[in-house]
């Protein structure tokens, strides 16, 4: 799923950019957490390259939650 957002509380060096960008989450389901460490190990260093190339400026940042209950 992909989710627009506001521009994130506390990126006080981006306020030059105004409300000029697009903030957007991905939410993604995986399988297990060897699955996401495999990708991260494996693919996720030539996404971020990729992904750096198509948007000229990109900030990223990474959570990852599990359900509780």
């Amino acid at each position: 799923m992909v989710f627009r957002q506001p521009k994130p509380y506390g990126l006080h060096w981006l306020s030059e950019e105004g409300n000029n960008k697009t903030y957007i989450t991905v939410h993604y389901v995986i399988e297990s957490q060897e699955h996401l460490d495999s990708y991260l190990k494996n693919e996720q260093p030539e996404v971020a390259v990729a992904e750096q190339d198509q948007f000229e400026f990109l900030v990223t940042s990474r959570r990852t939650l599990s359900i509780v209950f």
